[in-house]
């Protein structure tokens, strides 16, 4: 497991307070688009075109545009999109990254 470093921490904060509310309208856009109300938004991850590919186009629209603004938002934060995945994945299993990002959101917020 790698090491993040409290600037990283800080970055990653910032860019979850922004990408968030744009995950939460692609998501609901991707609902509303889909086919049948009980069909489970299906998992997109930005970096595996794999899981974009198969979708209808109007979700892949949505998806593609959901990504290419987190990716600028990460970038913007000086975080690749691969190192805010990382990140995210690590805190998964990490409580003590997990509380530190708890902090800083909170701390950003204020």
């Amino acid at each position: 497991m790698t090491s993040v470093s409290t600037e990283e921490v800080t970055n990653y904060a910032k860019a979850v307070l922004e990408i968030e509310p744009r995950r939460q309208q692609a998501y609901r856009e991707i609902q509303k688009n889909s086919s049948n109300d009980d069909e489970k938004v299906p998992e997109i991850v930005c970096t595996r075109a794999d899981t974009i590919a198969p979708l209808p186009k109007i979700v892949q629209d949505i998806a593609v545009n959901y990504c290419n603004q987190s990716k600028k938002i990460g970038t913007k934060h000086d975080l690749t999109m691969q190192k805010f995945n990382a990140i995210t994945v690590t805190a998964k299993s990490d409580p003590e990254l997990q509380r530190r990002i708890y902090n800083e959101l909170i701390r950003l917020k204020k």
